[in-house]
C-alpha cells in the first residue's frame, strides 16, 4: 500500500510533464503557477490531517503535479530570458539540489520535535510564503518597467 501511494507522486508528475509539454498556455503567466501552488499547499494540509489512504492518494497526486509544474516553469524561465542561460540553469539546479537537502533535514527535525505530520504543514507554509514573494516580485518588476 505504501509503495503504491508513494508511486502516485511520480505518476502524476510524469502525467503533468507530458501535459505541460503539449501546451504553451502556462508560459509567461503567473496565474497557473500560483493556482498549482495553492492547490499543493492545500494538498499538503490534506496529508497533514488526512486519515484514509484515499485522502493520502489525493494529497500525493497533487504533490506530483506541483513538482512537475514548478520544475518545468523554473527551467523554462531560466532558459527563456536573454543572457547566459547556462548560468541560470546552473543556479536552478543548485536551488533544486539545496531543496532536496534542506527540505528533508528541516522536515525531519520538525517531525522529531512536533510530530510526523508537521513537515507537511511546514512545506505548506513555505509554498504560501513563496507565492507572496512571487506576487511581490512581479509587482515590483512591473513598477520598475514603467
Amino acid at each position: 500500500m505504501l509503495g503504491g501511494l508513494i508511486a502516485l507522486i511520480r505518476l502524476s508528475q510524469t502525467t503533468a510533464f507530458l501535459l505541460i509539454s503539449r501546451t504553451e498556455r502556462w508560459q509567461v503567466r503567473l496565474g497557473p503557477l500560483i493556482a498549482v501552488q495553492l492547490l499543493a499547499a492545500a494538498g499538503l494540509c490534506t496529508l497533514a490531517f488526512g486519515r484514509s489512504p484515499a485522502t493520502f492518494a489525493v494529497g500525493l497526486l497533487i504533490q506530483g503535479l506541483l513538482v512537475a509544474t514548478t520544475f518545468t516553469a523554473s527551467i523554462f524561465y531560466s532558459l527563456h530570458a536573454e543572457g547566459p542561460g547556462g548560468r541560470r540553469t546552473g543556479i536552478h539546479e543548485g536551488i533544486v539540489g539545496s531543496g532536496f537537502l534542506v527540505g528533508p533535514a528541516a522536515g525531519g527535525l520538525l517531525a522529531g520535535h512536533i510530530g510526523p505530520r508537521a513537515p507537511y504543514l511546514l512545506a505548506s507554509a513555505v509554498i504560501l510564503v513563496a507565492i507572496l514573494l512571487q506576487v511581490f516580485m512581479l509587482r515590483r518588476g512591473r513598477k520598475d518597467a514603467v
